[in-house]
């Protein structure tokens, strides 16, 4: 979830959160789905409410120089955030 704009909020004083991921490998090692969420609140009972996001990521091998991603993100606060990315990478 870093790759994009701070989705579950700016100001890290007198916060916690935590973040889990897990990743698969489909057909051997040439793609993966990645999935991510993370959660923060804070510390101070004044302070801003909490938030909860998640994130997946599909990433294939085509193949000996090229990867295709797809990244995805949803994130829950007052106004909630969301946003949807696809890169084509070419390795040398």
């Amino acid at each position: 979830m870093g790759r994009y704009r701070i989705p579950l909020g700016q100001s890290i004083d007198d916060t916690i959160g935590t973040a889990l991921g897990y990743q698969m490998f489909l057909d051997g090692i040439d793609s993966q789905l990645i999935s991510e969420v993370g959660a923060r609140t804070s510390t101070q009972s004044e302070k801003e409410k909490g938030a909860v996001g998640f994130g997946a990521r599909y990433q294939r091998i085509i193949g000996r120089y090229h990867v295709q991603r797809l990244d995805s993100f949803v994130a829950g606060r007052e106004r909630g955030a969301y946003g949807l990315r696809t890169e084509w990478m070419v390795k040398f």
